[in-house]
């Protein structure tokens, strides 16, 4: 139960973990609109954290009916904090699904290779902040074949049904195993 009451009759809440998971668009090739450098991308992924780790955030609970927002602190250090690295991109079902660019100056904005760097940024920051890693990359097959991984991507960048199964197991594992 991640809400409970407290000694004073208000409602508290408990975080019991946070994600971050982001860098699929930072991932975009240099040039593109979406790229973010990775050394600010790195930094960019550091300043989540520490906020996270020292931040009073905001939660709703309840149904669609009635909502409240509630304030929980994060306890510090003690919040676990699960670092997603970006998927692996199919770039060739990607541009498929958006079209040719108007200026037609590039086939594609996206590269698996890419994704694969950002995704060890991720780990390099997960393990500077002591955070916890789903490498999402290789949960969905990103250093096998396209046709491995690609049936894992509704569109050759963002997951399927397949693909949040899979996230999902990895991150029970991972909750199991670290948390």
């Amino acid at each position: 139960n991640i809400v409970g009451s407290s000694s004073t009759g208000q409602q508290q809440t408990n975080i019991l973990f946070a994600t971050v998971f982001f860098g699929a668009n930072d991932a975009a090739l240099p040039g593109e609109l979406q790229h973010i450098p990775p050394d600010e991308y790195s930094n960019n992924l550091i300043s989540i954290v520490e906020h996270m780790k020292k931040s009073t955030l905001q939660v709703s609970v309840g149904d669609d009916n009635s909502k409240d927002v509630e304030s929980c602190s994060s306890d510090d250090d003690d919040l676990p904090i699960i670092l997603f690295t970006p998927p692996p991109v199919d770039a060739d079902a990607w541009y498929a699904h958006r079209g040719e660019p108007k200026d037609k100056k590039r086939i594609n904005d996206r590269a698996n290779e890419n994704a694969k760097l950002y995704g060890d940024i991720v780990k390099d920051v997960a393990k500077k902040a002591n955070c916890s890693v789903l490498d999402v990359f290789d949960c969905l097959g990103g250093n096998g074949p396209v046709e491995t991984y690609g049936k894992h991507l509704r569109d050759g960048l963002h997951l399927s049904a397949s693909g949040n199964v899979l996230v999902y197991e990895g991150l029970m594992e991972v909750l199991g195993k670290d948390h």
